[in-house]
């Protein structure tokens, strides 16, 4: 005999393991209420693509946010101590390249790229030969959408050479 066959009647409220569609005790008719199919475990789990939908939603998204959070917190703490660094070498030297190009690449991690331009530009104007502080000027008015001053930066770089 089946278990998943039993039967169990509702007035007499005996088992019954036959096919019949009324008790053989009684005579009540059986209210069929179809088996659940048994859980396939996980493989049940993935059995279709609206369900990885969802857990890919659920359960995996959440856990691509934080590390995302958590990245962005990095790059805003290690910005932030780069900004006091360079402060505190150009409040004593306010025209050092070195410490305006951290700065400006600092301000572009934090996607202040008109501000970056700024600080390239402090620099252009102390050291007015160099190709490359025009080049990362130009990439930050591009960024920042001022795409004419960016080709003008860009043809300027190409006159001053590689």
């Amino acid at each position: 005999m089946n278990s998943q066959n039993q039967k169990l009647c509702s007035r007499c409220k005996k088992s019954d393991f036959t096919d019949f569609s009324s008790c053989r005790f009684c005579s009540t008719p059986y209210n069929w209420v179809k088996p659940r199919p048994q859980s396939a475990g996980l493989a049940g789990l993935f059995s279709s693509p609206q369900k990885m939908i969802v857990l890919g939603i659920v359960v995996i998204g959440p856990i691509l946010f934080t590390g995302r959070n958590l990245l962005i917190r990095h790059v805003l703490n290690s910005n932030a101590q780069t900004f006091e660094e360079t402060a505190a070498v150009l409040k004593n030297d306010p025209s050092n390249v070195e410490a305006l190009t951290k700065q400006a690449e600092a301000l572009a991690g934090t996607f202040l790229y008109l501000d970056a331009a700024e600080d390239y530009s402090k620099a252009i104007a102390v050291k007015p030969a160099s190709a490359e502080l025009y080049r990362k000027r130009a990439k930050m008015y591009e960024y920042g959408g001022k795409s004419e001053l960016a080709k003008l930066d860009l043809e300027k770089a190409a006159t001053l050479g590689h």
